[in-house]
């Protein structure tokens, strides 16, 4: 069985006709005028709720082409942001058997909930870029070159949301759609030599009502190539109680004897080794 239109998005406010598509030719008996079959529309207070007043006031077809779809007209704008609920009754193939669930039991009463459309538009806001997972600053510019996750905050009483369409705004004003994979954010990397981007993004609830476009725009950057900060280094510290200068030189002095010694126990006096031996002797 087909259902148009589909029961997950909202009956329109105008031009609405209902249909559904049985599985094969019914008979049409029932549905010439003054027959048993019965199709109609009831105002309901929620989906799988209770009745509220009399049908709406219609008329019902079925296509003279197959013999497979019943139609249903209403002839009364349908409250907006409400439910419905449609039911076929009297229903048969040419057999006479009756429509089945899908255990195959018969139907006494075929029924289908609808929710309506809403005069009210969803809006739109635009947040900070992420990076890597990682939020950026409020004013921290954009760098070319480096994939951007722009996620937008949308807002709507009747929780009805369709999609989002984003933008980028030239110096001109005109509008360049940027294609997005997640429903509320779009990824963006810009070109080097960019110095400004604007982001625009319109949302839509299943009625098709457009939110107020929002925009936000930032200051771009090439990425600064790497160089070498600072090739100093801090001088030793002086020796304590005196001044850098005065612990400089009595380092100095201290290698200069450190030296000689080393000098002296690698080269003994030869001379004075021999005469204590002479002595001994």
């Amino acid at each position: 069985m087909k259902i148009d239109p589909a029961p997950n998005t909202p009956l329109p406010k105008q031009g609405l006709r209902l249909a559904v598509t049985f599985s094969k030719p019914l008979d049409p008996a029932p549905w010439v005028q003054g027959g048993s079959g019965s199709m109609q529309l009831v105002q309901i207070d929620r989906i799988g709720g209770q009745t509220i007043g009399t049908p709406v006031s219609g008329t019902t077809q079925l296509d003279p082409q197959t013999a497979a779809t019943l139609y249903f007209g209403p002839d009364a704008t349908l409250n907006p942001l409400s439910y419905y609920r449609l039911s076929i009754t009297g229903a048969t193939d040419v057999n006479g058997l009756p429509v089945v669930d899908a255990n195959g039991t018969p139907l006494a009463v075929w029924t289908q909930d609808f929710f309506t459309y809403s005069n009210v538009a969803p809006t739109v806001a635009i947040n900070t870029p992420i990076l890597a997972g990682t939020t950026i600053g409020d004013n921290d510019p954009l760098y070319s070159g480096v994939i951007y996750t722009i996620p937008v905050t949308v807002t709507n009483a009747d929780t009805d949301f369709l999609r989002v369409d984003f933008f980028s705004v030239d110096a001109m004003g005109a509008s360049t759609r940027i294609n997005n994979n997640a429903p509320k954010s779009v990824d963006v990397s810009l070109p080097q030599g960019t110095t400004t981007f604007t982001l625009k993004a319109i949302a839509y609830d299943l009625s098709l009502n457009p939110s107020t476009p929002a925009t936000r725009t930032w200051t771009v950057q090439d990425i600064p190539a790497l160089s070498i900060a600072s090739t100093s280094f801090a001088p030793a510290a002086p020796m304590a109680g005196c001044d850098l200068a005065t612990s400089t030189r009595r380092h100095v002095a201290g290698q200069r004897l450190r030296h000689r010694h080393d000098d002296r126990e690698r080269h003994p006096r030869i001379g004075l080794a021999h005469g204590h031996d002479h002595a001994r002797g």
